[in-house]
């Protein structure tokens, strides 16, 4: 689905949205714990679409239920993906999670001209990329 719209869109991707999942356990405080087969779907789709988290500056809660207690939960829900070619384009680029009094959600802003530090994700590699016969290309284009 993504490969079609880039076709319209063009050959730089960003994707800044709730993507009301995450990517492991440790973005996630409270609740039920989840199993690490859990984040293959959404892990498979960044592999599929060879995209990257652009990292933040902020907390790295983006979404809360705001209970008391035991019952708090906070997760980064919220978060913004880009292919090579969009960082090629923005390598200054960072991203903010700002407080939103109205909502639950955290509000990203995304500022493509700044040179100021941001946090960036830590990379994590995943055995199976071995079995994806692109790797190679796209180490190789990096």
């Amino acid at each position: 689905m993504l490969s079609d719209r880039m076709h319209i869109w063009g050959n730089q991707v960003i994707l800044i949205k709730d993507f009301n999942d995450i990517l492991d356990s440790s973005e996630k405080r409270g609740g039920r714990p989840r199993t690490k087969g859990y984040f293959r779907v959404f892990t498979d789709f960044l592999i599929h679409n060879s995209l990257v988290d652009v990292g933040f500056k902020g907390r790295i809660w983006t979404w809360a239920n705001y209970w008391d207690g035991l019952g708090l939960i906070e997760e980064r829900l919220d978060r913004t993906f880009v292919n090579h070619l969009w960082i090629l384009m923005y390598n200054a680029a960072g991203l903010s999670h700002n407080p939103n009094k109205s909502s639950g959600h955290m509000m990203l802003l995304l500022d493509t001209k700044t040179n100021t530090f941001y946090h960036k994700k830590r990379f994590i590699f995943y055995q199976r990329w071995l079995n994806c016969s692109r790797v190679t290309d796209i180490v190789v284009r990096l």
